[in-house]
């Protein structure tokens, strides 16, 4: 399940749960710049995994974003996805931020 809310020009996007390309990932990070975000914080504190097609979901939201000029970046990661993005080496493809605003400091400072 993914919430996303607006912090001034900034989506902020909480992940719970296993994060899979059925989690709709994909179509949050669409509308949020479809509605004028220019960057989104993916807080991944209550995730509780990451399988293949999530991995190929936050690659593909990232080409397509950065594509636009946009920011994707990652903050909070639990456990889990943090095995995962060190395992992946996706830490070297997003900025991760302990904190959420630590993460939104990040991409309000270049918006």
């Amino acid at each position: 399940m993914i919430e996303a809310r607006l912090v001034g020009s900034v989506t902020v996007a909480h992940v719970r749960g296993r994060l899979t390309a059925e989690a709709g990932l994909r179509s949050v990070i669409e509308h949020a710049f479809q509605s004028g975000s220019g960057a989104v914080v993916l807080n991944l504190k209550e995730v509780s995994g990451i399988d293949s097609s999530g991995f190929a979901e936050l690659i593909t939201c990232e080409m397509n974003v950065a594509r636009r000029g946009g920011r994707v970046v990652i903050c909070s990661p639990s456990p889990r996805a943090r095995e995962v993005f060190l395992v992946t080496q996706l830490n070297t493809v997003f900025n991760v931020y302990e904190t959420e605003a630590q993460a939104l400091a990040s991409v309000q400072s270049t918006s």
